[in-house]
């Protein structure tokens, strides 16, 4: 069986084909949540892969992976999920300064032969190789350590060693590298900018991104990638399999557990659509469950995260994002009303629609058509004849009453 084909990697289609979850094959859940992403709309996987050292200077220990990963691939097939494969090497807080990562050149090819066991296992069947993930974070090197050129020269180059490997077992090899922690491009420019001299995206389909918008950008609102974030990368397509916002649950007032439920909710569905304007192929959500980034509640169904942006995506259902339509004059990317028109073949166009601070009712002339909307800070969907299809995730206010406001059941 193969699982995709370079026309998985074309940023010109409906968001709805476009949904990736990442998930940890190593969680009992795996099977169960596979089977609920699919049910709920997404089409693609990201399957982590590890490895890690007993001690700093000791063999790299793989632990079954290709076994592991089979079972893993066994379920995509079984629901219908086409999967992405990275890796992980364990973070030992060492620099070697002989290799400029993790790691030793004896524990570098033990690496390097068990990835190309992996290779020629799984190889011809379309897997979306991602390579290793968040080299400048710190699996490959420590994270002091990621703006270092010799360090960024090293993990560039394991990366292109990698392509090649995929090329010598499979002529249609499906690679997109990079797979950076780097949310915006003020904050990793250097990285990109190596990356790109070194050659890494010379055989490649796509580059994958992790954009997280932390609170620092506005309290995390996701606009800033259309200030700061280019849709491609060495003129390939970009993609992600790492993006969301991590849930307060302890409290916490750090970008590790900042965001309220529905803050995530409201950015996660936004910044999915600005992800699709901006030209990503694939879109992928960290993660189902079993973090504060979940997606899903502990018996896998969808959160309200997971909830909001899915109807939304499903909503969209065989949609084709068309243009940002400018309905407003706006000094900034936080003071503007977003209209996204979508298409599908013989059906009548949907206008996508939110406002970070512009909320309430307006009528809105959009391409010389006159609408009445009451717009949220969370994206809505209206028939572009006019006639809105809203949907309520948050529960209305009543005031006036003993303790100030109370919400209404």
């Amino acid at each position: 069986m193969v699982f995709s084909t370079k026309a998985d990697l074309v940023a010109n289609r409906p968001l709805s084909e476009k949904m990736l979850i990442n998930s940890w094959k190593y969680r009992k859940y795996f099977e169960k949540s596979i089977a609920a992403m699919s049910k709920v709309g997404f089409k693609y996987v990201n399957i982590g892969t590890w490895f890690y050292l007993t001690k700093s200077d000791g063999d790299p220990i793989f632990d079954n992976e290709i076994e592991k990963t089979q079972v893993a691939l066994d379920i995509c097939k079984k629901y219908g999920m086409k999967p992405m494969i990275n890796f992980n090497g364990q973070n030992n807080g060492y620099l070697n300064t002989e290799t400029w990562c993790n790691f030793n050149q004896n524990q570098l090819e033990q690496i390097k032969q068990y990835f190309s066991k992996i290779v020629q296992t799984f190889s011809n069947q379309g897997i979306i190789w991602a390579n290793l993930n968040e080299p400048d974070n710190v699996y490959w090197a420590p994270f002091n350590e990621r703006h270092n050129p010799r360090v960024i020269s090293s993990w560039v180059n394991f990366s292109k060693w990698f392509i090649d490997e995929t090329f010598k077992f499979d002529k249609e090899a499906l690679n997109t590298p990079y797979s950076c922690i780097t949310s915006v491009a003020d904050e990793g420019s250097d990285i990109t900018r190596q990356a790109i001299r070194q050659g890494l995206f010379r055989r490649a389909l796509g580059g994958i991104s992790h954009p997280y918008v932390y609170h620092n950008h506005n309290n995390g609102q996701p606009e800033i990638m259309l200030e700061l974030h280019e849709g491609t990368v060495a003129g390939l397509p970009l993609l992600s399999n790492e993006y969301g916002y991590s849930k307060d649950t302890s409290g916490g007032d750090h970008n590790q557990g900042y965001f309220s439920m529905a803050e995530a909710a409201k950015y996660t569905a936004r910044q999915t659509i600005i992800q699709d304007y901006l030209g990503f192929s694939i879109i992928g959500i960290y993660c189902d469950l079993g973090d504060s980034y979940s997606i899903e509640n502990d018996d896998c169904s969808l959160n309200l995260v997971g909830k909001m942006t899915m109807d939304l995506v499903n909503e969209l259902n065989g949609y084709t994002i068309q243009e940002k339509i400018e309905v407003d004059s706006h000094d900034n990317v936080y003071d503007d009303i977003y209209a996204f028109r979508y298409s599908k073949d013989n059906c009548v166009d949907k206008i996508v629609y939110w406002a970070p601070e512009k909320v309430g009712l307006r009528q809105l002339s959009v391409n010389n058509k006159i609408i009445k909307l009451n717009i949220t800070d969370y994206p809505q969907v209206v028939d572009y004849d006019g006639v809105p299809n809203p949907k309520e995730y948050f529960l209305p206010i009543k005031s006036n009453t003993s303790l100030g406001t109370e919400v209404m059941y």
